[in-house]
This record gives structure tokens, C-alpha cells and sequence, in this order.
């Protein structure tokens, strides 16, 4: 049986987003590995808090927000809905 346009577009945009949702934690463990955390342990401060605090929150941060955007593209790819609507 034939596919249609539409479902083989949505194939592969998912295919997109799943690997997206793969390469996040990766990604995430990697800026956590102790060489680039020692990096950041230096006695700087940055508006008052330590750099290595801050540089850890900012990597937790934009993990949870890149993670939500993959998720919400997962969601839209799967129900075949246009992100930009």
C-alpha cells in the first residue's frame, strides 16, 4: 500500500525531533564532565555567587527548556499539527 505525502513527511520530521531528543542528554552530560566543570571552578564570582554554581544552574536551566521545545515538537510531529500555528 501506498503512502501518502503527508505521512511520509511526518515521518521523517519526527525522526528529526526523536533524534533531537537523543543528542539533549548527551549533550548535557558532556558540558557536565569534570574537565570543563574544573573550567569553572575558579574563585570568581558573578553577581556573588560562584561561577561554577552559576555556569551548573545555567547548563540545568537550558537543558529543561531545550528539552520542552524537543518534547512539544515530538507532541506536534506525532498528532501531524504545524508548530508555527
Amino acid at each position: 500500500m501506498r503512502r501518502s505525502r503527508r505521512d511520509r513527511d511526518l515521518r521523517v520530521s519526527d525522526g528529526r525531533a526523536s533524534d533531537l531528543s537523543w543528542f539533549l542528554p548527551l549533550v548535557g552530560v558532556f558540558l557536565l564532565m569534570p574537565p570543563l566543570l574544573g573550567l569553572f571552578n575558579e574563585s570568581r564570582y558573578f553577581f556573588g555567587l560562584p561561577l561554577l554554581l552559576v555556569y551548573l544552574f545555567a547548563i540545568w536551566l537550558f537543558g529543561i527548556l531545550l528539552t520542552a521545545f524537543a518534547a512539544r515538537r515530538l507532541r506536534w510531529d506525532s498528532r501531524g499539527e504545524d508548530p508555527s500555528d
